[in-house]
């Protein structure tokens, strides 16, 4: 990806070559693989907008980036608060 290529420029690019009624009360599933690049900022701006495209939902699958940003998010809040926000045990555990 280009320098400078943000995760709204890439939604907007998709949804001007397939339009907005191309996918109708569906969910974008994007795949990691491709997200992997992008920014946590950018995955929610790309599952955020797919909306604008006529999708109920965007999706990304996790991948270790996902989960370390989610580790990192409830450990500030635990800091700042003294009890987690995010999931526990081990279904978030990494």
């Amino acid at each position: 990806m280009p320098e400078g290529v943000t995760g709204k420029d890439i939604i907007l690019t998709i949804i001007g070559e397939i339009g907005t009624a191309a996918a109708p009360a569906m969910c974008w599933n994007m795949p990691a693989r491709r997200s992997a690049r992008y920014r946590m900022e950018g995955r929610m701006t790309v599952c955020n907008m797919s909306i604008e495209g006529g999708a109920r939902a965007g999706l990304i699958a996790p991948d270790e980036k996902a989960f370390d940003s989610c580790a990192a998010g409830r450990n500030r809040r635990r800091a700042r608060h003294g009890t987690p926000r995010c999931a526990t045990g081990k279904r978030c555990a990494r």
